[in-house]
């Protein structure tokens, strides 16, 4: 479920990286989502950008690919995502573009 960032909050002291938002009303873990302008690839494709707050220092960075399908939009990660974790020095990347 998509709400508005003002229904959510971030943890003081989370107990993880997946952990570091949460949903005002029912107290579960949620994610702060920002998505760059829209790309069309064609009549039924789109892409853009996303990043995900996790925490402290950390964002996970990934372009994701939107695909329309039986009236429905149908959303995956293409490959090359990453997980910047600033506090630790260090990044991942989750998947390789092959």
């Amino acid at each position: 479920m998509i709400r508005k960032f003002s229904e959510g909050e971030v943890v003081e002291k989370p107990k993880d990286l997946f952990s570091s938002v949460k949903d005002k009303k029912s107290g579960t873990s949620a994610w702060i989502i920002s998505v760059s302008e829209i790309f069309w690839v064609n009549d039924h494709e789109v892409q853009m950008h996303a990043t995900r707050f996790c925490g402290g220092l950390c964002i996970w960075s990934s372009t994701l690919q939107a695909t329309l399908r039986e009236g429905k939009w149908h959303v995956t990660l293409l490959p090359g995502a990453y997980v910047f974790v600033s506090q630790f020095g260090f990044a991942i990347r989750l998947s390789e573009g092959k």
